[in-house]
């Protein structure tokens, strides 16, 4: 019983532990937060005014995109978006890469430290990151923009919840991959524009042609996306996206299964032959 007790408070201390030493970089260079703000606040603008020319044309309805929905159409996707950028992006390629660098990884490996607390400590920073740029977006798509809150705020923090589970373990895949091959972290951002281009997450995936529609409907991402819509565009509670969680909980659960076993494989992979 004392060693299951030990364990997770051994991966909340170490992990806590990794946050502040992260946290600390960070701070060092202040002009990351007005870069992720300001970049991100003007990508969603940029769909905004590209729709805008859209619906002045005469467009009227598709996918479940309309001339009066299309502003929280637009900040469901939006939203995602971030989250995907987070998991795909810095979140998986510095995780490990970074310390690989700086020639510190092979310490923090053999160190007694909980090798979890790790991915977990680093990955804290992003996700700030992205609740920040997002609060952003929101603030300014309802200052601006019209939108009103539609839906459950915590069904879409639970949306939130289960796809970065899934969207971490994948990240933590490719992590682990470009510990041992470093050539491995370029896929982290081909998966994400890949993701971003099928998911649907700036324009309705009904436009893609139909194969590929079934693909992107098979996609945590896609998932994530339509469940946020079902909620923010439609006003539908926990039964109207049930079925998009069941597949996101699948998905979080085998992935973060792999994960473990990626991760196990690389460390024995580095303890032998080296990194």
């Amino acid at each position: 019983m004392e060693k299951w007790v030990k364990r997770p408070m051994r991966f909340f201390k170490d992990t806590y532990y990794m946050l502040w030493r992260e946290t600390k970089a960070f701070f060092r260079w202040k002009e990351w937060i007005i870069a992720d703000l300001f970049g991100s606040l003007m990508w969603f603008i940029g769909f905004i005014i590209v729709w805008r020319a859209i619906l002045a044309g005469g467009f009227t309805e598709f996918g479940g995109l309309t001339r009066e929905n299309y502003i929280p159409f637009l900040l469901s996707g939006s939203l995602l978006a971030q989250l995907m950028f987070t998991a795909f992006g810095w979140g998986a390629l510095n995780t490990f890469l970074h310390e690989k660098n700086m020639r510190t990884i092979q310490y923090l490996l053999i160190s007694p430290m909980n090798k979890y607390s790790i991915a977990a400590g680093k990955i804290i920073i992003p996700i700030i990151r992205t609740g920040m740029i997002n609060v952003v977006i929101v603030s300014v798509a309802s200052a601006f923009f019209g939108f009103v809150f539609k839906g459950s705020i915590l069904l879409v923090f639970l949306v939130y919840l289960i796809a970065f589970i899934g969207f971490f373990a994948l990240s933590l895949i490719i992590a682990s991959l470009t510990l041992w091959r470093e050539g491995f972290g370029d896929a982290s951002w081909v998966l994400g524009e890949a993701l971003t281009v099928f998911s649907g997450t700036m324009y309705p995936i009904q436009i893609l042609p139909s194969g590929i529609r079934e693909i992107s409907m098979m996609l945590p991402t896609t998932r994530s996306v339509l469940a946020l819509r079902e909620i923010l565009v439609f006003g539908k509670g926990l039964d109207g996206i049930m079925g998009h969680l069941a597949y996101l909980s699948a998905f979080a659960i085998v992935s973060m299964a792999l994960a473990v076993k990626t991760f196990k494989f690389v460390q024995k992979k580095a303890m032998l032959v080296g990194i």
